[in-house]
């Protein structure tokens, strides 16, 4: 909307599109809301205080917590995702190094 365009912090393609947002539009009053507070701050707690915003600068309501928990559970999916993707290339290297050893012994 009006040109914003949301820099996602993921760089996986896959992460991306699991925290698409779409089906909605922000209202003219949210839009507003955004042009004031959008004054070069950075969305890093260590470079700026963006983070200490005033959530009532921005928006009416907090919204759902539903949408919260939905968060939530993606990122828990994709870190189980991540550590079985650990499990399975440290599985492999195990499996590499007896080949090797096997391989060495019998020379």
């Amino acid at each position: 909307q009006m040109g914003y365009i949301p820099i996602p912090r993921s760089v996986q393609p896959l992460h991306i599109r699991e925290n698409l947002a779409s089906g909605f539009e922000l209202t003219t009053s949210h839009m507003e809301r955004i042009q004031k507070v959008d004054t070069n701050y950075i969305a890093c707690r260590k470079a700026s205080p963006c983070c200490e915003l005033p959530w009532d600068a921005i928006s009416d309501s907090i919204p759902d917590k539903s949408l919260w928990d939905d968060s939530k559970k993606r990122k828990a999916e994709a870190a189980e995702r991540r550590g079985n993707l650990q499990d399975e290339r440290a599985r492999k290297a195990r499996e590499r190094r007896e080949r090797q050893m096997r391989a060495q012994a019998e020379v």
